[in-house]
């Protein structure tokens, strides 16, 4: 078989220049036979019809038997013994439920020199069509027949007319293959599988893309709630896979259904590592800024409660660090458990240095107290021990100038009285006041108390 390969806008049709073998050499082999056996699956409808177009077409049919030249096509597609052949007819006949012959009167030595004409280089060609004759004639059927075929009956896949796209595979993969030993058709059917299937993937990876354009706006998400969106992309994405491959008329058994679901599988997974890593990412981010926020409301809290009684101080440390542990968690809680349970040991571990450093600043706080008071109390110590050494003739004398002295005393006792009227409380330092007198008045007790008696008997 010579084959010539156009494509026009609807309708494919093929260009057979074919020589009749003798009857002798028809005969069928087991390569042919298994060509034979492959059917194409499912109900396509790729070529509507096949024309074939026989030119030079000198023979007369009638005397070979046959009735017309549908009936001598049919005799031509019978297997001869060659494998590549008959590889070609099987293919023809498996393909092609529909097909017809159309011959072309042989043109005479005028009508090829005028045809031949139109390869020349321009100024030479001569416009239209031959003389009258029966060459034009047999053109001029030939063209109608395949204009009106193309037009009743555009090829389709399944229910959907091939577009420009589609025919592109096909026209390709036809040309590719007839220039190639063997010839075998079904490769360019399922070119338009392959195109189809590539076309249907690429659609659901873009949706898959906007899909996941949309989950990353909700982040975060918890585990389970991310976890669901991908499964429903992942179903939405195959679900439009399977409807486009299956409208387009696409067997379910053929390998490129697979090969494509496959790709479009990887991409899935691609993304679904995408979204969690930004997920777990978006997560860790909030997990930082809760802890920061709960950790400066405790340090606030805590450093509020009086510490004067430490074991006052520890219990209302342990109240509040279980009170916001509770709200960080929920706080938190579209995090993982291990996320949480790491974040929550982190507050703890923070409360507890915050506790160890409140008790030990209060601890230094105390011993500073401490000796500010022994400084006071040896100070007024060293006073009292000076007056005392200081009297000279009477005590009541000296006692009784030292009153004098202290004239202002009953003006602070009114004050005082006058700031618990207000305030309901005693003036700042009152306590501490009281509680240096009461050191020096213990202290004067006891040097009076360490000083020897004089005896009162008088010496014989």
């Amino acid at each position: 078989f010579h084959c010539v390969f156009f494509v026009r806008y609807s309708f494919f049709f093929f260009f057979l220049m074919i020589r009749r073998p003798p009857r002798s050499t028809l005969s069928s082999s087991s390569a042919a036979s298994d060509v034979y056996k492959r059917q194409v699956q499912g109900s396509v409808d790729v070529f509507p019809e096949l024309l074939t177009l026989v030119r030079d077409f000198d023979l007369d049919i009638t005397e070979d038997g046959f009735a017309d030249n549908n009936e001598y096509l049919e005799d031509l597609l019978k297997p001869d013994g060659s494998t590549e052949r008959d590889a070609t007819r099987a293919s023809i006949k498996s393909i092609f439920a529909k097909r017809s012959l159309i011959s072309m009167e042989a043109p005479t030595k005028s009508e090829k020199a005028f045809l031949n004409s139109w390869n020349g280089d321009g100024d030479d060609a001569e416009p239209g069509l031959p003389p009258a004759g029966d060459f034009v004639e047999s053109f001029e059927k030939s063209a109608e027949l395949i204009l009106e075929a193309a037009l009743a009956n555009p090829k389709r896949l399944g229910d959907t007319m091939l577009d420009g796209a589609m025919l592109a595979d096909l026209a390709e993969e036809i040309v590719n293959n007839i220039n190639e030993k063997p010839v075998d058709l079904h490769d360019a059917l399922h070119s338009i599988f392959d195109g189809v299937c590539r076309r249907a993937a690429e659609s659901a990876r873009d949706q898959i893309t906007a899909s996941i354009e949309q989950v990353k706006s909700k982040l975060p998400m918890s585990t389970e709630e991310l976890e669901a969106e991908l499964r429903g992309i992942r179903m939405m994405a195959s679900s439009n896979y399977d409807v486009k491959v299956k409208e387009s008329g696409v067997p379910d058994g053929d390998p490129t259904v697979t090969t494509h679901m496959d790709d479009l599988e990887r991409v899935l997974a691609d993304k679904w590592d995408f979204i969690t890593n930004e997920n777990e990412k978006v997560i860790l981010e909030i997990i930082q800024d809760k802890a920061n926020e709960f950790e400066t409301r405790l340090r606030e809290t805590v450093d509020e409660i009086d510490m004067e009684d430490l074991g006052n101080y520890c219990t209302e440390h342990d109240e509040v660090q279980k009170q916001m542990a509770e709200e960080f968690g929920q706080a938190i809680s579209f995090a993982s458990q291990a996320m949480r349970e790491k974040a929550m040991d982190k507050f703890i571990s923070s409360s507890i240095d915050l506790r160890r450093r409140n008790l030990e600043r209060a601890r230094l706080k105390q011993i500073a107290e401490e000796q500010k008071r022994q400084k006071l109390m040896l100070m007024g110590a060293g006073i009292l021990i000076v007056v005392a050494v200081g009297i000279d003739g009477d005590p009541f004398d000296e006692l009784w100038a030292l009153l004098q002295i202290l004239w202002f005393l009953p003006i602070l006792m009114v004050g005082m009285g006058v700031y618990v009227a207000m305030y309901q409380k005693l003036p700042p330092g009152t306590m501490e006041v009281y509680t240096t007198v009461q050191a020096y008045a213990g202290s004067i007790k006891e040097q009076v108390a360490a000083k020897p008696k004089e005896s009162k008997e008088k010496p014989e």
